[in-house]
């Protein structure tokens, strides 16, 4: 597409309805091998975006298992033939290959490998006392030798956890608020078993995201799941308030 904003959207929301449902692929590397997950064509002035979360998993012989490193680059497309036609998607389609001498030393030289890709905040909101904002995307995870940050931190996943307290005798609705605190953004939400979202956001508004009923003198704990959008603009804040 060639709205950013959009095609964010559209990445994190297929991502977390993924993700709620344990959705993936298992894949065997060798080691010093590469396997090619995806590759798709961009025309001219056009935007894509997408979330993949690599796991590994436990392999006999490899305690713990070995690093992998996950790589996304773009080249001109020169007529050459895709191996690849007729999709996107290319899980196990290729086989994995030795990795070249030129491979091995571009993957010991970059700075940009960030091992911490999660995050977990945690909220209390009561009934009738001041309303809760928590930031998201604003304090940068680190890459591994500590030298570069991820403005943004576009695709790491929050999960927010939030307790909420009626201390009084009647039911109360808390809602809870998106806003654009860094520009024009869009936001994808997992809460209780839904995705919900809002496409597109421009400060200073303030867009509800959903409604929570509270019976009296009730007290539950909600988990909330988002990431920053490629193609938007963060920080942006989840307010809580009734």
């Amino acid at each position: 597409m060639r709205d950013t904003v959009r095609v964010g959207y559209v990445a994190g929301e297929l991502f977390l309805r993924a993700l709620m449902n344990n959705m993936g692929h298992t894949i065997t590397i060798p080691a010093q091998s590469k396997v090619v997950l995806l590759a798709q064509r961009m025309r001219p002035l056009e935007t894509a975006s997408g979330v993949l979360q690599v796991r590994l998993l436990p392999t006999e012989g490899a305690q713990p298992p070995a690093p992998c490193v996950l790589k996304v680059a773009m080249q001109v497309y020169q007529n050459q033939p895709l191996p690849l036609m007729g999709t996107t998607m290319a899980w196990g389609f290729l086989p994995p290959r030795p990795l070249t001498a030129e491979e091995r030393r571009q993957i010991a030289g970059n700075d940009h490998i960030y091992p911490t890709s999660y995050k977990v905040l945690t909220a209390t909101y009561v009934v009738g006392q001041r309303w809760q904002f928590i930031r998201i995307g604003e304090q940068a995870v680190r890459n591994h030798n500590q030298q570069r940050k991820l403005d943004g931190n576009y695709g790491v996943i929050y999960e927010v956890r939030v307790e909420m307290v009626n201390p009084t005798d009647k039911v109360r609705d808390v809602e809870l608020a998106f806003e654009p605190s860094g520009g024009e953004a869009g936001g994808v939400f997992a809460i209780g078993g839904e995705v919900l979202g809002i496409q597109r956001a421009l400060p200073p508004g303030e867009f509800s995201i959903t409604r929570i009923r509270l019976q009296p003198n009730q007290k539950r704990t909600i988990t909330i799941r988002t990431m920053p959008l490629a193609g938007s603009n963060y920080p942006a804040t989840l307010m809580v308030r009734s």
